[in-house]
């Protein structure tokens, strides 16, 4: 088995192409540049519209604006809080889904540490992730999930 994570397997599986995180500078621009420490990634998705999914690894609350910037601009979030203090992540959780209700939008859990949000007119079938990944369409390897 792979050493790639859960959400490197999911990407895989639904064969997402990776770009650059976008800057609030350049979101209007074709070309999107690098920002900051590359953890968050946008990546665009082929449907009958044009839909971008952000990803975010974010290290302090600070960042929670951008993340919902994200959302009101019709991107979904994908939130990434593996390794993350478990207070940070509680926070970031409990405000984000407050933002993706007032926005009408919805929230899936994808994995012990990996959620999704959606802005309004986007639905996410967390289960169908997971019984790809348990049907073995996704390299799944045993994750350690103790720490819950």
């Amino acid at each position: 088995m792979s050493g790639k994570s859960y959400w490197n397997r999911v990407m895989e599986f639904f064969g997402f192409k990776e770009n650059e995180r976008e800057t609030p500078e350049n979101r209007d621009q074709a070309n999107p540049e690098a920002e900051g420490s590359g953890e968050d990634r946008v990546i665009n998705l082929s449907r009958t519209q044009d839909v971008k999914l952000v990803v975010h690894n974010p290290d302090s609350f600070e960042g929670v604006r951008d993340i919902v910037d994200d959302l009101k601009n019709s991107r979904a979030v994908i939130l990434n809080l593996e390794k993350r203090d478990k207070n940070l992540s509680r926070r970031l959780i409990d405000f984000l889904s407050g933002s993706v209700y007032a926005l009408n939008g919805n929230t899936q859990k994808l994995g012990s540490q990996v959620f999704i949000f959606a802005p309004p007119g986007m639905d996410v079938d967390a289960r169908a992730i997971e019984n790809a990944i348990r049907g073995g369409f996704i390299d799944a390897e045993k994750e350690d999930n103790s720490d819950e």
